[in-house]
């Protein structure tokens, strides 16, 4: 049986990753955020790195929507 002594941290391994900000939608969605190459959310950047960040986990039904959108017309490139 799982339990979450047995689950993955909730801190993102990716937190520190030198990245840029993804392409935005005409929108501008995602706003200047980065897409994690650990946990594929969208992250703040501090000074071109990804802010600390738990690692994704759907729950919020805009931003799951507008992700989709997002990787629908932009892709995982």
């Amino acid at each position: 049986m799982w339990s979450e002594t047995e689950a993955d941290p909730l801190a993102c391994p990716g937190a520190g990753s030198a990245e840029r900000a993804a392409p935005p939608l005409p929108d501008g969605f995602p706003f200047g955020r980065a897409l994690c190459p650990e946990c594929t959310g969208f992250v703040a950047l501090e000074r071109s790195r990804l802010a600390p960040h738990d690692a994704y986990r759907a729950g919020d039904p805009v931003e799951d929507a507008r992700r989709a959108e997002w990787f629908n017309s932009v892709g995982w490139n």
